[in-house]
């Protein structure tokens, strides 16, 4: 799994493809996070895993009580995987 840290007062940039599924958390009071998109927002193509998933099992570094997610993000499935 992949990690940005920032170094306070320097910007930086990540960069994601195509469809690949993304989180992040934010560890600090305050941040400024911004997304740039190279099309049109379609919702019916929107696809995504619940970001506590079990069978992934990431350490966000945010106690579960203390999450702030979107009405849509609480919504998504778990990763199913094939038997």
């Amino acid at each position: 799994m992949g990690r940005c840290r920032t170094l306070w007062g320097k910007q930086k940039a990540i960069v994601n493809p195509k469809r690949l599924c993304s989180r992040f958390s934010v560890l600090s009071e305050t941040a400024v996070f911004a997304y740039k998109c190279d099309e049109y927002y379609h919702p019916e193509t929107e696809a995504g895993i619940i970001y506590n998933d079990p069978t992934l099992n990431i350490d966000w570094k945010i106690p579960e009580k203390d999450a702030k997610l979107s009405e849509k993000d609480k919504r998504l499935p778990e990763l199913k995987m094939p038997e």
